[in-house]
């Protein structure tokens, strides 16, 4: 015990003695026990922002309902040809899915959109080329978005709708096939659209 608290006390004492050797053989630093404070700035310019937001409808999701009989060819999501007081009225002119950009913003909006795999828990898949949609910004009526301007679901974005201007909305409507030889199964995905700033590129 005794060699090793003489062992600390050389150690500490060799130490200060390079502290004060060092000290010494750089004679012109001087020490002092004042602080200084710095107070730079920060800048940043914001020159477009905006806000989207689903419609209740799309927020609860897109629901192609029970298929009985295969094979089937576009079938449409439930809430495809509606009518804004749906369900109180039901017209089939109007879709109730549609994503808007929100008066708060300043600028003008770019979609895009992607889907991951439609699949059952069990791994049983339907293709993404078998769902389809169209969506226009323009109109929402009976015809338009219309079939004949369907595209098809894919996992990496696409943009599929620009300029949408601020308090406007672009609409949707979604459609599926389903082959003879589909497993039968309860089948999921997740439909992302992505609002940019008009110009920019879909990541």
């Amino acid at each position: 015990m005794k060699t090793d608290s003489v062992t600390l006390v050389l150690s500490v004492a060799l130490v200060i003695s390079l502290v004060g050797w060092a000290s010494s053989a750089i004679p012109n630093i001087i020490l002092t026990g004042s602080a200084t404070s710095l107070t730079p700035t920060s800048t940043a310019t914001i020159q477009k922002y905006f806000s989207i937001n689903a419609s209740a409808n799309l927020s609860t999701g897109i629901d192609f309902g029970t298929i009985e009989t295969l094979p089937a060819t576009s079938v449409n999501a439930s809430l495809n040809y509606n009518d804004t007081n749906y369900p109180t009225e039901n017209d089939g002119n109007e879709t109730l899915y549609f994503i808007t950009v929100e008066t708060d913003s300043n600028t003008a909006v770019d979609l895009c959109i992607s889907a991951d795999a439609f699949n059952t828990s069990g791994g049983e898949e339907i293709e993404l080329g078998n769902y389809t949609y169209a969506n226009n910004h323009t109109a929402n009526n009976a015809t338009i978005p219309g079939p004949v301007d369907q595209y098809t679901m894919s996992t990496s974005y696409a943009k599929r709708d620009t300029n949408v201007s601020i308090g406007s909305s672009s609409y949707f409507r979604f459609w599926l096939d389903v082959d003879a030889a589909q497993p039968t199964g309860t089948y999921n995905n997740t439909v992302t659209i992505l609002g940019v700033s008009t110009q920019v590129v879909c990541p």
